[in-house]
């Protein structure tokens, strides 16, 4: 007989296929990727992944091997001895000989996003996570820049720029301090290899929270209960004008439409701030002298259009370094720095600076001092329309200008004015920093030895008056504040310690988000917070930015997904994107949350994601590319539809979007329709694209919001769905259950986006399968025979016990729909369906 047939028979016994020792060899060998360094190579399994790396990187420890039911692991480290001792090093890693790779790379001070390629030199500056894959089939290899363990260096990526260095990546190890220099640094580099890429970078995140001690990984931290409630924050409703009225009017103008908010983020604009020169003003009592500065001001005011204007048409969308952008450097620096500043003084808050721990006059009683108005809200929203949860915004330096040195209440903590010394890949891809607020005006920064102090004021201020948390901002500034501070790593590693300290205290169940925190010497300090956005801004006004928004918040998660929840932002309801942002938020894991302004909501798209006593059907993991399109670029290739998987407690759901036609341009630095009209893709879809998705008979039913029933299919059936330009889909896979013969399959609630996550658990009994189910409204099954009856139990506020007999209604296609009512108090269903 053929080895090809013998090897493929089934032991009708056993209902196992006979497997060859020689096979079973061959297949240990296929996934080997045990990770090699050895004369200037690092080897996966074999095959070469960096050749010509430069003498200066050398294997640390020895690679660490792991191994699932599902996929294998191995790891590795990788120091540096350089030839001198330096404040900042740049070393070749030689050529990338991989197949393909996704990273994310910072792209402006604040935020990271994706970007896709094949050769070394395409690796975006500040990139700070790299996954390749393999020529190999299903190998794939994590390139990790780290912090180095003495919290002095971080590490980025960048592609070569030399002529003839085309394939190669460079390493840059950096502390931003020029008396912060060492010639040996130990692990600049994790590497992380698997079979499978999110258990490649799974390991990768693992070793490098067990190599520097200074954060946790996701799942071993306690996860803020805000996140499984519905919110509403005020930034994108009032921006910095918000006011206690306007915070009344949006948490009422939500319970009205039957989608309350559970949990308030207070944004910007509840503090007490100040420019340090604050514009000028003149009695009345000389009218000449009134007009000629009226004239004045009239004419600095058309000076600053035609500066603007100069700059807008010449300088802000021209490539670094190019003429028009030297210019304006210049001019700057020697001529109109301080005008600049005078007129940030008066149109924005970067200026700014922090006067006072406590909130400013439209939070404060009359006549009453500290945040007594902030506590009477709190206490308002709290008690009249049952908010769980109220946070406060507030930048990780006080305000966006830090502190006021000079301030009454904040002299104490002994701020030093300093201007921003960026690190050289966030000066090359967001050249704007060389002449913001920051670096024009400076930052009122408050020693490490004094921010513990500072945290412990502001927190206890907001916890006496009922706040529960806080949404931290602006934190990858700090890095660039470190020089004569120890470094950036260093400062920015005191100040999450004295934060998190702080949050642990005030604000007791990890209250913290963390945001505008895509440095590495940020992420790698978040051991006890547990939320972090995901990407940049949610913006109303500009409509070339959801798709990409989208884009960028899933790809991110890939890996920030494994330090924290993520958080993907608010979105406005009654807006042409709502139902796109509503979609991905149902497929996220993370938390929902609108900017709405009061009034103006889409109550029929909250309620698919808002259960009417304000929690959410939240996924289990954070949303991340199918591993189809992880290495495809979603935004401009034409044919790939962006598919993002999640877990739920019993079923698996698959995010279907069409992303094409616009993409944020990393040389102008904007987003850009690169296809006028972006056409049609087509998405398949199928079980086997939600990682770790199993069913007891092999076969799941398949049900799409829009779409409907799909039937059962097994784990590599394919579903096709055409997606027009920004549209998408949800799509359902839930395992079959056989008894007595009957196949049975719950789908959920079907009026919710993510229908599946309203089903905990599933048990089969003796004739019967019992369902724990939660939140109310029309709860669909498969089941190819009717059933005898359906009983519904309630386990109630005080163990009080109901039991419902339920209607059956079968629809074709043997779905059986019914209706699970909402009883006061009541958490879970238990639904009983007898065969």
């Amino acid at each position: 007989m053929p080895e090809e047939e013998e090897m493929s028979m089934v032991d009708e016994k056993e209902g196992l296929p006979k497997v060859a020792a020689g096979d079973a060899k061959r297949r240990d060998e296929d996934e080997d990727v045990k990770i090699v360094f050895k004369a200037g190579k690092l080897l996966v399994g074999g095959e070469v992944v960096l050749e010509g790396v430069q003498g200066g990187i050398h294997g640390g420890k020895e690679a660490v091997e792991s191994s699932t039911a599902r996929s294998k692991s191995c790891s590795m480290l990788l120091d540096l001895r350089a030839e001198a001792s330096q404040a900042q090093h740049e070393h070749s890693l030689g050529r990338l000989r991989v197949k393909r790779w996704m990273s994310n790379s910072r792209y402006k001070l604040w935020w990271m996003m994706p970007a896709w390629g094949c050769k070394g030199s395409d690796v975006p500056p500040e990139t700070q996570m790299l996954v390749c894959e393999l020529h190999q089939t299903g190998k794939y290899v994590v390139l990790l820049p780290m912090i180095d363990s003495g919290n002095e260096f971080r590490s980025s990526l960048l592609g070569a720029r030399e002529r003839g260095k085309e394939h190669e990546v460079v390493l840059r190890v950096e502390s931003n301090c020029d008396i912060v220099v060492a010639q040996e640094i130990p692990g600049v580099l994790l590497v992380s290899a698997s079979t499978s890429p999110f258990e490649a970078m799974s390991e990768a995140v693992q070793r490098a929270s067990a190599h520097l001690g200074t954060f946790r990984t996701r799942e071993n931290k306690v996860i803020p209960p805000s996140v499984d409630l519905f919110g509403w924050c005020t930034w994108d409703a009032f921006y910095s004008s918000v006011d206690a009225q306007g915070i009344e009017l949006g948490i009422a103008s939500l319970q009205k439409g039957n989608c309350p908010a559970k949990c308030l983020i207070i944004d910007d604009g509840w503090q007490s701030t100040a420019a340090d020169k604050m514009p000028r003003t003149f009695s009345k009592a000389s009218y000449l002298l009134n007009m000629y500065l009226a004239g004045l001001d009239l004419f600095w005011t058309l000076w600053a259009f035609l500066i603007a204007g100069w700059y807008l048409v010449f300088v802000h969308f021209s490539r670094n370094g190019s003429m028009p952008m030297r210019i304006w450097e210049y001019m700057v620096n020697n001529f109109i720095g301080n005008w600049i500043r005078m007129e940030m003084d008066k149109r924005c808050d970067f200026t700014k600076r922090l006067t006072s721990p406590f909130a400013n006059q439209k939070f404060r009683s009359r006549d009453a001092a500290e945040n007594s108005g902030l506590a009477d809200l709190v206490a308002t929203v709290k008690g009249k329309y049952d908010v769980k949860f109220v946070y406060c915004w507030h930048a990780m330096t006080g305000y966006w200008g830090g502190v006021c040195p000079n301030s009454e209440d904040m002299a104490s903590f002994e701020a030093q004015l300093k201007k921003t010394r960026h690190y050289p890949g966030v000066e090359e891809v967001e050249p704007f920093t060389n002449w913001d607020a920051f670096k024009l005006a400076g930052v009122g920064v408050i020693p490490p030895n004094r921010i513990s102090d500072f945290y412990m004021c502001l927190h206890d201020g907001l916890k006496k008056a009922g706040v529960d948390g806080v949404k931290v901002d602006v934190q990858a500034l700090v890095g660039a504040l470190g020089y004569g501070l120890g470094g950036g790593p260093q400062l920015t590693y005191a100040y999450h310690k004295a934060l998190e300290k702080s949050v642990a205290r005030h604000f007791p169940g990890n209250h913290l988000i963390n945001c505008m925190c895509h440095s590495n010497e940020n992420l790698f300090r978040y051991a006890e917070t547990n939320v972090v956005r995901a990407s940049d801004d949610f913006y109303p006004k500009d409509k070339a930015s959801h798709t990409v928004h989208i884009v960028n918040v899933v790809y991110n998660s890939f890996f920030l997904g494994e330090i924290a929840v993520p958080d993907w932002d608010m979105f406005h309801s009654q807006h042409e994107a709502g139902s796109l942002h509503a979609a991905a938020r149902a497929v996220g894991g993370c938390s929902v949350y609108v900017s709405d302004k009061p009034g103006r909501h889409d109550f029929g798209l909250l309620s698919k994601l808002v259960l009417p006593d304000g929690r959410i059907l939240r996924a289990k993991l954070p949303g991340r590319p199918t591993r189809d399109c992880l290495f495809c670029n979603v935004q401009k290739d034409g044919t790939t539809a962006l598919k993002v998987w999640n877990l739920n407690d019993v079923t698996g759901v698959v995010g279907a979007f069409n992303v094409q036609g616009v993409f944020y341009n990393r040389f102008i630095r904007t987003h850009v329709f690169h296809q006028r009209r972006a056409g049609n893709v087509t998405a398949h879809v199928s079980p086997g694209d939600v990682e770790l998705l199993d069913s007891p008979t092999g076969m799941f039913a398949c049900y799409r919001f829009k779409g409907g029933f799909c039937g059962l299919v097994e784990q590599d059936s394919t579903v096709h769905i055409e997606l027009p330009p920004k549209d998408w889909e949800l799509v359902l896979f839930s395992p079959v259950w056989q008894v007595n013969a009957v196949k049975f399959s719950p789908i959920g609630l079907i009026d919710m986006l993510n229908s599946g996550g309203s089903i905990c658990k599933v048990e089969e009994g003796d004739g019967h399968v019992s369902v724990v189910a939660r939140g109310s409204g029309r709860f669909l099954c498969y089941c190819d025979s009717i059933p005898k009856s359906c009983i519904l139990t309630h386990f109630g506020a005080q163990d009080s016990t109901y039991s419902i007999r339920l209607r059956q209604k079968v629809l074709d296609g043997d779905l059986l729909e019914l209706f699970l009512p909402a009883i006061d108090g009541s958490l879970l269903h238990h639904l009983h369906v007898l065969f």
